[in-house]
């Protein structure tokens, strides 16, 4: 019975904000989900019992991964990729974060030219059905322009 809606796209992008209204049985009432609406283009996975989102600008991306307890929805993970130009080529960075009460502690930071590949072993934690990221997914999309 839970009810959710957006205002619609906004920015260059087309970025999505929701409004997550949550039903309540003790009072029978719909109660707004504040911490829901800073989740930008959300997706959630059920398999991983995720919120997946992502946003990015012209030279970086945000991956991050929300997850729900005590009726609050709390940023777990986010990944940052920054594409720039080394020598000629484009490379990519990539900084891990996990958060723990809100605070972000570094994790580890790849670099790559050739982005990450699902058969480089470095790289299964990020790639791949068994991966949390699961950066080769379309999941990251889907809600607003992949389709399965």
């Amino acid at each position: 019975m839970d009810v959710m809606y957006t205002e619609g796209p906004t920015g260059l992008r087309e970025y999505y904000w929701y409004h997550l209204l949550l039903w309540d049985d003790k009072t029978k009432t719909l109660v707004p989900s504040e911490s829901f609406y800073r989740i930008c283009n959300p997706v959630a996975d059920a398999r991983d019992k995720v919120i997946r989102s992502c946003a990015g600008t012209a030279d970086e991306f945000e991956y991050s991964i929300y997850r729900h307890r005590d009726g609050e929805f709390y940023l777990d993970m986010k990944i940052i990729q920054i594409t720039e130009e080394i020598n000629g080529k484009e490379a990519n960075t990539y900084q891990v974060y996990n958060y723990k009460d809100g605070t972000a502690t570094p994790g580890t930071m790849i670099a790559t030219m050739e982005g990450l590949h699902p058969g480089n072993p470095d790289d299964q934690e990020f790639v791949g059905p068994d991966s949390i990221w699961k950066l080769d997914d379309g999941i990251w999309y889907e809600g607003r322009f992949y389709k399965r």
